[in-house]
C-alpha cells in the first residue's frame, strides 16, 4: 500500500471509532482502493460512481457547516484512578464532545471548557472515592445531543455511580453562553403558569401515592419555579422542553431514577422566544416513539413579519400531530409488532419485527423534514433503518436499509450504521453514510471499519496479501485481526505481533454468495478457526 493510502485508511480507522453526531471533516477515500477490471466490472463501477457522491457529500457537508448548522462530535475514551498509594480507585468512561465549524468559534469553546470541567470533576472523584478494598468503582458519564440547530446545541448527560442520574446542558450558538430557563423566555410568570399543572399531573400518575403525597404539598407554582431554574434539569428536543425529575434521594431502592415530562413548545410558544421554539431552520433533533406530538412540518417553516404575533415574537406557522407508533407482540415479550407513522389524518404502516426505541427529526436548509429511525434488536440481526420525508405532512418513504443506527452521530446531512458481515469471520462493522439532498438516499463510504476487533485469527499457512503495495504472505504462526473491509473484495489486517497492516485480496462467488477464496484456496485453509456466528 502506498504511503498516502495508509494515511487514508488510518485516518478512517481513527474517525469511525468515533461514535459521531454528526459528520466530520476528512478526506476522500477515493484513492484508497484499487478497483480490479473482472467480471464485477459493472458492480464495481456503481460502487465507484457512489463513492464519488460519498466525496461531494462530505465536502458539500463541510460547506453546509458554514450556513448556519456547527458539526459536533463525541468520542468515548476511558482511564484509571489510583489513590495516594498506587491502588486502584477507580474505572472512568466518559465522552469527549467537541464542536467543529465556521463561525462558531465561540460555542465551540464554550464546550470545550465545560466538558473539561465535567471531565476533571469525574477524575478527581474517581480518585478520593473510597468504598471498600475488595472492589474497584466504577464511573459512567454519557453524553447525547438532543437537539442541534443554528440556534441551540442542547445535551442530555447521564451519569452512572456519581449518584447525579440524568443532568441538562444548553448553549446558545451565538453566544456560546450555558443557558438557563429564564434565557429561552419572552414570558416566565406566564410560563410557569402553563407547566404547573401538566408537571403535577405527570408526577402524580408515575410516582407511587406514598411518595407523590410527600412532595404534593411542595407542587406549589413557586416550588417548581425554584427547582427547575436550575439550569442543569431541562434539556430541548424536536417536540418541547423535558424537565428532569430526581427522586432517588427519597427513594433508597432507586425505582425512580428520574422522571421526565416534556412540555410541548405549542404549548409555551407564546411565552418563548421564537428561536428555541422547535428546530430553527436547519438542525437534527431526537423524536419520542408512542407519543402524540405536535410538530411543525411545514416547507415555508415562518411566516411573513406582518403576520408575527408581536407579542411573543413567535413566527411559527403551523403545528401537525404526528406519532411514530410501535406495537409490541404481548405474546413475544414486547418484541416483534406493527409500527405506523401517523401524521394529521394520514397512516403509513411500517413493517417491524423487534422494536423501535429511538428516533430523530431532520431539518434540512431546504426546507425538507426527515424522520429516521430504526428497528433494532439485541443481536442485531435483520435490523433496518428508515428515512421517511414527512415535509408538509406528507409521508413518502424515501431510504429503508439493512443496518442500525450507532448512537451519538446522527446529524442533518450524515449518520454512522451498524451492519453484520461475515468475511473471514462474523463482524460489527461501522459504515458513515451521507445523506443526499436530492435523493435523500444514504450513500455508502467504500470501507467499512469491524468495530468488535477481539477476535484473531491464527494463519496456518502462507497466507497471500499486500503490504505497502507489495505481494507477499504471511507466515504459519502469524495472528491477525480483521480491521475493515470494502466493495473491491478487499479486508484490511493487521497482524499482532508485529503491528504490520495490510490487505487481503479475496473472492467470493459471481454473485457474493460462493465460498470466499484466496488465491483460489478456501479461507478455511488459512486459518486455525474462523469466528463465523451460528
Amino acid at each position: 500500500m502506498r504511503k498516502n493510502e495508509k494515511n487514508s485508511i488510518k485516518l478512517w480507522k481513527i474517525v469511525l471509532q468515533i461514535i459521531m453526531l454528526s459528520m466530520f471533516f476528512v478526506e476522500t477515500l477515493a484513492g484508497c482502493v484499487n478497483v480490479p477490471k473482472n467480471e464485477n466490472q459493472q458492480e464495481f463501477a456503481e460502487t465507484e460512481t457512489e463513492q464519488n457522491e460519498y466525496d461531494e457529500t462530505i465536502q458539500a457537508n463541510e460547506e453546509f457547516s458554514m450556513l448556519g448548522v456547527p458539526i459536533l462530535t463525541i468520542e468515548t475514551a476511558s482511564a484509571s484512578c489510583y489513590d495516594v498509594n498506587g491502588k486502584l480507585n477507580a474505572e472512568l468512561t466518559y465522552d469527549i464532545v467537541s464542536l467543529e465549524g465556521n463561525g462558531f468559534e465561540t460555542v465551540s469553546q464554550a464546550i470545550l471548557e465545560w466538558n473539561e470541567r465535567d471531565i476533571g470533576n469525574l477524575m478527581i472523584m474517581g480518585q478520593e472515592y473510597t468504598y471498600d478494598e475488595k472492589y474497584t468503582v466504577r464511573f459512567e458519564s454519557s453524553v447525547e445531543c438532543t437537539r442541534m440547530d443554528s440556534s441551540v446545541i442542547s445535551l442530555r448527560q447521564q451519569r452512572f455511580g456519581t449518584g447525579e442520574g440524568y443532568l441538562g446542558v444548553n448553549f446558545d450558538v451565538a453566544s456560546g453562553k450555558k443557558l438557563v430557563l429564564s434565557d429561552i423566555l419572552v414570558d416566565e410568570e406566564g410560563f410557569q403558569e402553563k407547566i404547573t399543572k401538566p408537571i403535577i399531573e405527570k408526577l402524580q400518575e408515575v410516582l407511587d401515592t406514598d411518595i407523590f403525597n410527600g412532595y404534593e404539598t411542595d407542587t406549589s407554582q413557586d416550588w417548581i419555579s425554584e427547582y427547575i431554574d436550575i439550569s442543569s434539569m431541562w434539556y430541548l428536543d424536536a417536540v418541547g422542553i423535558v424537565f428532569f425529575f430526581d427522586f432517588s434521594e427519597i427513594n433508597p431502592i432507586y425505582k425512580y431514577n428520574s422522571v421526565t415530562v416534556t412540555i410541548p413548545y405549542e404549548d409555551v410558544a407564546e411565552c418563548m422566544k421564537s428561536e428555541y421554539c422547535g428546530i430553527h431552520g436547519a438542525g437534527v433533533a431526537r423524536f419520542p416513539v408512542n407519543e402524540t406530538v405536535r410538530v411543525n412540518l411545514s416547507e415555508e417553516k415562518f411566516m411573513e413579519k406582518d403576520a408575527v404575533n408581536e407579542s411573543s415574537g413567535i413566527e411559527i406557522l403551523s403545528w401537525d400531530t404526528v406519532m411514530l407508533a410501535f406495537e409490541g407482540d404481548e405474546e413475544d415479550w414486547g418484541w416483534g409488532g406493527k409500527a405506523g407513522i401517523i401524521i394529521n389524518d394520514r397512516q403509513e404502516d411500517v413493517e417491524a419485527y423487534y422494536w423501535i426505541e429511538e428516533a430523530y427529526l431532520l431539518s434540512q436548509i431546504s426546507g425538507e423534514t426527515y424522520l429516521l429511525f430504526d428497528d433494532e434488536n439485541l443481536d442485531h440481526n435483520g435490523c433496518i433503518t428508515y428515512l421517511y420525508d414527512i415535509t408538509n405532512g406528507e409521508i413518502e418513504k424515501r431510504e429503508e436499509y439493512g443496518a442500525w443506527i450507532v448512537g451519538k452521530n446522527v446529524n442533518v446531512r450524515s449518520l454512522t450504521l451498524g451492519e453484520i458481515v461475515e468475511v473471514f469471520g462474523t463482524y460489527f462493522i461501522t459504515t458513515s453514510y451521507s445523506i443526499r439532498d436530492e435523493s435523500a438516499r444514504f450513500v455508502r463510504a467504500e470501507v467499512r471499519y469491524n468495530n468488535s476487533r477481539n477476535s484473531s485469527l491464527n494463519v496456518i499457512r502462507d497466507l497471500p496479501v499486500v503490504i505497502d503495495g507489495e505481494k507477499t504472505s504471511l507466515p504459519p504462526g502469524s495472528r491477525i485481526i480483521i480491521t475493515a473491509i470494502d466493495d473491491s473484495k478487499i479486508a484490511y489486517f493487521e497482524e499482532i505481533n508485529s503491528g504490520i497492516e495490510g490487505e487481503i485480496h479475496y473472492t467470493d462467488g459471481d454473485s457474493g454468495e460462493g465460498p470466499i477464496c484466496v488465491d483460489g484456496v478456501e479461507e478455511s485453509a488459512y486459518f486455525e478457526y474462523l469466528p463465523y456466528s451460528g
